[in-house]
């Protein structure tokens, strides 16, 4: 199967490769700064991993909601059971969660095999 996606925001990835992996989180918010970061969590792992960052600054004199995207991308290597999550960096920001603008998408470029295996 496909990467899919929960309910909660999570994409879990059911076959390693080597995917190209994009995230754009479109922002209606106040502060001057707005960021955000991808992390990998997996059984094998301790903690979580980031993966892509993105962070963007708009200085604006007066407190006033700007609108502001936010996008990255990256060829990674995934593994079977990875789960991956996009999380506010900022604090409390103010993201519009619709789909045409914030998504996260994956593509599988290539088979592979871990290289930690050998």
């Amino acid at each position: 199967p496909r990467p899919t996606l929960t309910r909660n925001g999570h994409v879990h990835v059911h076959h390693t490769g080597v995917y190209l992996v994009y995230v754009q989180i479109y922002y209606l918010d106040s502060h001057d700064v707005i960021s955000w970061v991808l992390h990998r969590t997996n059984p094998d792992l301790d903690g979580r991993e980031t993966l892509l960052q993105c962070a963007q600054s708009a200085h604006s004199p007066e407190p006033m909601d700007k609108p502001n995207s936010c996008f990255s991308a990256a060829a990674l290597f995934l593994k079977a059971g990875d789960r991956l999550a996009v999380r506010n960096t900022g604090g409390d920001r103010h993201s519009l969660m619709q789909p045409e603008k914030s998504f996260i998408g994956l593509v599988k470029l290539a088979d592979a095999e871990d290289p930690d295996e050998y």
